[in-house]
């Protein structure tokens, strides 16, 4: 089941399933994120790299590879691993 995403500002502004920020720097060191809510509700970022982003004609973002349902260095399952593709989030 696909989900298209919402674009918002800032980290504080995610309220609902499939929002995110486009990518940003000031929060991870000197890497840029982005920062979202799964569909399933789960709360996340990844960080630029590893992950590589393109920001589409449209302004919607395509991360690659695909989004981890496991923090970094746990064995935590948060449920969701999948894909935001155009804005579009798919697992």
């Amino acid at each position: 089941m696909a989900l298209n995403g919402r674009i918002v500002e800032g980290p504080n502004d995610l309220k609902n399933p499939g929002d995110y920020t486009l990518p940003m720097k000031g929060y991870t060191g000197e890497l840029e994120a982005s920062f979202f809510i799964k569909p399933n509700g789960a709360e996340g970022h990844v960080t630029f790299p590893p992950h590589e982003y393109i920001i589409e004609a449209d302004g919607t973002l395509t991360i690659s590879p695909s989004i981890s349902d496991k923090r970094i260095n746990s064995d935590y399952s948060d449920g969701w691993h999948g894909f935001l593709k155009n804005g579009i989030w798919s697992e």
